[in-house]
């Protein structure tokens, strides 16, 4: 009878659930070819599945743990390091870590101007972008519409920038109008967008 009972609250570890492992809780099993991964920053054992781990860092950690290949930026962080776990099975309750996403680094060190508007325009190469319209703001005694929208920046399948801007248009503008005007704005945004890098002169 126990072991029906066990049988029963016993769930599959899936990708995003993350486990704190407690004596008592559900019991998750760990399915065939998945990487289960802990971490003991808190002193409590924390395990969730990772399709990769972060290289290993300065101090022989691995801190990353990118556990959604649909979303391959974000991931979770551990202070302590990620660290194989050996089970196959894991008791505990679902516990909540926050998302970071992983950002294109921009070097800020230069000893000249030149060497910094080199780098700005080769970083410059190549970078993709998207935008997502958030509001639509009429105002009082106005014949305008605000419309604030958010671009993000990439370079190598990393988030370089992100930004929420806002624009004027009539407010007669059709939706087609506004989408067209906003594709142009986050064009000229893209074109003219400058890193804040500062050069220190000796």
């Amino acid at each position: 009878m126990a072991d029906e009972i066990i049988k029963d609250k016993t769930v599959a570890l899936t990708i995003g659930v993350f486990i704190l492992l407690s004596a008592l809780g559900t019991v998750y099993f760990i399915g065939e070819g998945d990487n289960a991964y802990a971490c003991n920053a808190t002193g409590e054992e924390i395990v969730g599945l990772c399709f990769k781990l972060s290289a290993v860092n300065d101090e022989g950690t691995q801190t990353r743990c990118y556990y959604n290949e649909s979303a391959p930026r974000t991931y979770k962080v551990c202070s302590t390091g990620w660290y194989e776990y050996e089970g196959k099975e894991i008791i505990g309750n679902e516990t909540i870590l926050p998302d970071a996403i992983e950002r294109y680094k921009i070097e800020s060190d230069f000893n000249s101007k030149l060497s910094a508007e080199e780098y700005i325009i080769d970083l410059k190469k190549d970078i993709g972008y998207k935008y997502q319209i958030v509001n639509k703001i009429s105002r009082p005694f106005s014949s305008e519409l605000e419309i604030q929208w958010f671009i993000t920046l990439f370079k190598d399948d990393k988030i370089l920038y992100e930004e929420l801007l806002s624009s004027k248009v009539p407010e007669n503008f059709s939706s087609e109008q506004i989408e067209e005007r906003i594709d142009l704005h986050s064009f000229e945004f893209v074109k003219n967008y400058k890193p804040n890098i500062l050069v220190v002169i000796p």
